[in-house]
């Protein structure tokens, strides 16, 4: 309870706390259940994308791809079938993703080329069991560009509707949006993003590495997110990270009060649990 204080002011703990199981126990006032970040002796950071059907937040998921800072660690990706939604041509001009019925048999395209692809609820189970695997080594990082305002709300979404969001929850999953570090770097005179005139992917990435990627393809854009924060001039710590890092069950409830007029804003302050690891991507710079 005190860990989680430390991330809030006294009216945010206030309202995230108004509909929780109090105790009964005499005048005591502790939440039974809070959001808490497992402790671990190592970070692994993972890039994530996602690619969808439209810009909705109840969009259906298309592409989910992690992708860790080296080669070593196991990375993730699945295609997913739309189930809920049909693709707009909008989304489809973007990532060139289609679904076409080829033989009576639905196929789901990229420019005309045949992805193998499983139901959304089995794309979503097999990535829950992903995060589960790799959650009793590490403590886990879910890093997305725009991840606050786009892709952790679709991530959601989609597991609240397959019925897997408790199971995702259950891995300690933490969330950072690389939005807010990029914007950072852009402000500050000496960094490598000074001159850097967008915050898009792209721009970005083909600033700091001197090339361009296939943009608009989850695999492509999450290894591109992973070398700008650990593999370009960039050089991006362990501190840097943390500061930004939102536990997920804290994301879900922050989104869930914004719709009843309460938007508690999750302060960057160290999230409770995390800690500095040596290991993984070394000495950054901060």
């Amino acid at each position: 309870m005190n860990d989680l204080k430390a991330c809030l002011t006294k009216e945010e703990f206030s309202d995230y706390t108004d509909d929780l199981p109090k105790s009964n126990e005499g005048n005591s006032q502790e939440v039974s259940e809070l959001p808490v970040i497992q402790q671990r002796s190592r970070f692994l950071h993972l890039a994530l994308d996602i690619e969808t059907t439209g810009l909705d937040r109840k969009s259906d998921i298309l592409q989910i791809s992690c992708i860790p800072p080296n080669a070593e660690t196991k990375s993730f990706s699945v295609n997913l079938f739309p189930e809920n939604r049909i693709i707009g041509q909008s989304a489809t001009q973007v990532h060139g993703i289609s679904v076409e019925f080829c033989k009576g048999r639905k196929t789901l395209l990229r420019r005309g080329k045949e992805l193998e692809a499983v139901s959304q609820t089995q794309g979503l189970s097999d990535f829950c069991s992903f995060l589960k695997q790799q959650s009793r080594s590490f403590q886990v990082v879910l890093i997305a560009h725009n991840g606050e305002k786009f892709d952790f709300p679709v991530l959601i979404n989609a597991l609240r509707r397959n019925n897997l969001l408790e199971l995702f929850l259950a891995t300690g999953v933490v969330l950072v949006d690389s939005l807010k570090i990029v914007s950072t770097e852009m402000k500050q005179k000496g960094s490598p993003l000074y001159s850097c005139k967008s915050k898009s992917l792209s721009d970005v990435y083909e600033v700091l590495l001197k090339e361009k990627f296939d943009a608009h393809d989850a695999q492509e854009d999450a290894t591109a997110l992973s070398r700008i924060l650990f593999q370009s001039p960039l050089q991006v710590s362990v501190e840097r990270i943390q500061t930004h890092a939102v536990p997920a069950e804290l994301f879900v409830k922050k989104n869930e009060l914004s719709t009843r007029g309460k938007i508690p804003k999750v302060h960057a302050a160290s999230p409770p649990g995390l800690r500095r690891n040596e290991g993984e991507n070394g000495k950054g710079r901060a």
